[in-house]
């Protein structure tokens, strides 16, 4: 049985001197130890055992929080806590008092940003590469981020914006979960759209064959989806989107 390496590492550079064989034993850790203890505490496991080895690679090349990580989705940074001094209180994760499931500043300096599911990491990489820049101050970013924060629209506005920046890396870490064809996925939505684009569902109608209407919902279910007009507030006409929502059929003016 080898000596624990885990329990030795109290911040990142001490990856820097191990071998290549320790890195292989220490990332066996990491996982066995992620299986023990969220068996406990509860947390993400699946995202956490798919990020190992990655977040072990970048912590050996890159130095936080001189260099910044953003995460997305959040809850794939359980490496990065267990390399940046947190490993004697990962038995308090999502505790009362405890370690935070996702990144979080106020926790440790080596977490620069705190997100969940918010589809955040490359705009706010981009933040914090331009302010670096702005600032002269050294360093690199790195937007490590997971297929499922693909679900939201704010990733693609950030890669509008990456620029010319030449200190920003970003990493798609596909464990291909939610990006899928699978009708148990998110990718089920796919089976609800064509192929060239030209309709989100084919179960409604072609938006202009609609007529016009107000801004509150026409179905009897309108109760169950969000309304776009409040009450005392002046409602809007114009062009329509519309929607299917538990087989009921949604339409409003935007």
């Amino acid at each position: 049985m080898h000596p624990s390496l885990l329990q030795n590492i109290s911040q990142p550079r001490d990856l820097k001197r191990l071998s290549s064989a320790q890195i292989q034993q220490l990332c066996g850790e990491i996982r066995q130890f992620l299986l023990d203890s969220v068996s406990k505490t509860g947390g993400h496991l699946a995202s956490n055992l798919g990020a190992v080895e990655l977040t072990v690679a970048l912590h050996r090349v890159f130095e936080t929080p001189q260099d910044a990580f953003v995460f997305d989705v959040g809850h794939q940074c359980y490496t990065h806590k267990l390399l940046t001094g947190r490993y004697k209180r990962f038995s308090t994760l999502r505790q009362l008092d405890g370690l935070s499931g996702f990144p979080n500043p106020n926790e440790s300096a080596h977490d620069a940003f705190i997100a969940g599911h918010g589809n955040t990491a490359l705009s706010v990489a981009i933040g914090i590469a331009w302010a670096k820049k702005l600032k002269g101050e050294p360093g690199h970013v790195v937007a490590i981020i997971g297929d499922g924060a693909f679900t939201g629209g704010m990733v693609y506005e950030g890669m509008n914006n990456i620029g010319k920046l030449d200190n920003l890396l970003v990493i798609l870490n596909d464990m291909k979960s939610v990006v899928t064809s699978s009708p148990a996925h998110t990718g089920a939505m796919a089976n609800e759209m064509s192929v060239g684009g030209t309709s989100w569902s084919k179960n409604v109608p072609d938006i202009e064959s609609l007529p016009p209407m107000a801004a509150a919902p026409s179905s009897s279910c309108a109760s169950s989806a969000p309304r776009s007009a409040a009450k005392g507030l002046p409602q809007r006409t114009g062009s329509l989107r519309s929607f299917s929502k538990n087989s009921c059929k949604v339409r409003y003016a935007l």
